[in-house]
């Protein structure tokens, strides 16, 4: 019986392997007849389970194979894998463990431990597996592939780029090491080699999504916006649940001012994570009528998101029985001030007293609000400002800045974002700017909020210009709106400080690169955000000098206007 049993296994693997699934399970499923706690059987069955989509029918197959047979290879990583379909990573996790503490040199069992912990965003954990699954299989090129984009990951593109090059030395038409080669290209900004990368791999594999999203995300780049969305359309019609790819798009729509596409795709962040929020117990609200019900207002991404989609807040305290809003520590006083009526939390005491949760009914990211509210052009109200600075403050600062001099004084900030958020496209330099700084009618206020009092003093003793900053006036938020209202004119790079001149109704001109943020549109002088600032945009990529000369000459023009003005209310 036993040879018998053996032989019919033997048979199944033989057709199994010939990709002849469904008369495989019949011999398994008959093994199992015979003998119901068969390890093998059980085993085999979960594998083609698995196969055919059926995870958790794998998962069940698998863990009876490991009651009756607990240390035969295979079995842990194979239910590993299960788990990982069902999203139990824990215990898909715990598996591939168990599969390599039995096994060391099981090299499949490395690499999705190591693709998990990537996923999870333990990067170097999963350099350190692909490493060790590579001492057994030098050559394996899954562990390969996975080795050179935890390296892309890690932002180490030459080393990504090597491994890829010795990828296609072994397999000269492997797609992910070509998509891979174009990722490296992209990051050191050689656009072209890399759309002739994500080509390449299109073409070798037309089924690819990574290298069609990569595509699409270079033509954003590069400001060919019709053919960035086109890119994004066909990674989703591969794969429609590719959230990277709708996340993406909903930034090239909004840009162009499709807003009811746009926010639709920005729901997406909360999935990949790019906007994240904290977890509640409460269900999630979809735009449901708030009479009589509680919302809480979740936190999300950086102060000038929070700040841009607080401009919806009031209209949902007027339409809510009660309000919670979360927000970053730095704005709690000025929300404090702005929204007297609800109930202000910082998002970094987390989790709240349940005691201040007592009225809620639903959660919103505070960013999910314009999905529900700004699906057109004409649902932006024209506003004169929403934040409300510290009337005292403001004095304060109007009293210290008039006892400079009687010019006029411009606030001005010159470097934002992170290496993350394209700084480096995003930031100038006060000596790049020195037409604008040169004009003779203003004072310049430093508003920036990085260090730069060097950089400061340095340009001051080469050029003469003096540049006020207070550092306690940046540190705390509430005391850099004050100052922000007490200013004539802000000038400033895309950073949080547009959105908070826009919040407070200041006046304020925005230098933007030449493919801005989502926010700042792709043509006009206007946002609907904000109408107190004006856009001054980039005609080239990087072309920071004519941007300068063109400030300039609108500020000397501005300056002796705005003097005239000023005395013609001095005069009795």
């Amino acid at each position: 019986m036993a040879d018998n049993l053996e032989q019919e296994i033997a048979d199944g693997k033989q057709l199994h392997r010939a990709g002849r699934l469904d008369e495989a399970k019949v011999i398994y499923q008959r093994v199992l007849n015979e003998t119901p706690d068969n390890p093998d059987a059980l085993h085999l069955l979960g594998v083609i389970a698995s196969t055919q989509g059926d995870h958790q029918k794998s998962q069940d197959y698998i863990s009876r194979a490991i009651k009756y047979a607990p240390k035969t290879l295979h079995y842990h990583n194979n239910l590993g894998l299960a788990l990982l379909e069902l999203g139990r990573e824990i215990e898909a996790e715990q598996a591939f463990k168990v599969e390599i503490e039995r096994s060391p040199n099981h090299v499949v069992a490395l690499s999705n431990l190591g693709s998990l912990l990537q996923k999870r965003g333990c990067v170097d954990e999963a350099l350190d597996l692909y490493l060790i699954a590579l001492k057994y299989d030098s050559k394996n090129i899954t562990i390969l592939n996975n080795l050179a984009a935890a390296m892309v990951v890690s932002e180490r593109y030459s080393e990504a780029e090597q491994i890829c090059r010795d990828i296609l030395l072994l397999q000269p038409k492997n797609a992910e090491a070509v998509n891979l080669l174009g990722v490296v290209a992209l990051s050191r900004e050689q656009y072209k080699d890399a759309i002739e990368c994500y080509r390449k791999a299109i073409q070798i594999n037309p089924d690819l999504v990574d290298a069609h999203h990569n595509l699409g995300v270079v033509y954003h780049k590069l400001g060919e916006f019709s053919q960035s969305v086109q890119a994004f359309d066909r990674a989703l019609k591969i794969d429609h649940v590719y959230s990277k790819s709708r996340f993406s798009r909903s930034r090239v729509n909004l840009l162009l001012g499709n807003y009811s596409a746009g926010w639709d795709d920005y729901e997406y962040g909360l999935v990949i994570g790019e906007r994240e929020i904290h977890s509640f117990e409460f269900p999630a609200w979809k735009g449901e009528k708030l009479t009589g019900k509680g919302l809480l207002i979740c936190a999300e991404q950086g102060l000038g998101d929070e700040i841009i989609f607080a401009s919806i807040i009031q209209e949902i305290i007027e339409e809510a029985d009660s309000c919670v809003i979360e927000c970053d520590s730095k704005l709690i006083t000025l929300y404090e001030r702005s929204f007297p009526l609800v109930t202000i939390i910082s998002r970094d005491d987390y989790p709240p007293p349940s005691e201040t949760l007592k009225n809620v009914d639903y959660f919103v990211a505070v960013g999910s609000l314009a999905c529900f509210r700004r699906r057109k052009r004409e649902e932006f109200p024209r506003q004169n400002g929403y934040l409300f600075a510290d009337h005292e403050r403001v004095a304060f600062w109007g009293d210290r800045l008039g006892l400079i001099d009687k010019r006029l004084k411009v606030g001005i900030s010159w470097r934002g974002g992170t290496p993350k958020t394209g700084m480096h496209l995003r930031s100038t330099s006060l000596n790049q700017i020195l037409p604008i700084l040169r004009c003779s009618g203003a004072t310049f206020v430093s508003l920036q909020y990085t260090d730069c009092k060097h950089e400061i003093d340095d340009f001051s003793q080469s050029t003469g210009i003096t540049i006020h900053h207070w550092q306690d006036a940046i540190d705390d938020y509430d005391e850099t709106a004050a100052l922000v209202e007490a200013l004539d004119l802000v000038i400033t790079v895309t950073t949080a400080i547009v959105d908070l001149c826009g919040a407070v109704g200041k006046r304020a001109w925005v230098m933007t690169p030449e493919v801005p943020e989502w926010r700042f549109g792709v043509s006009g002088e206007s946002m609907p955000w904000y109408p107190s600032v004006k856009i001054f945009r980039q005609s080239a990529a990087g072309d920071w000098d004519s941007l300068a000369i063109n400030l300039a000459e609108n500020l000397s023009h501005t300056l002796t206007a705005m003097d005239s003005e000023a005395k013609a209310v001095r005069a009795p």
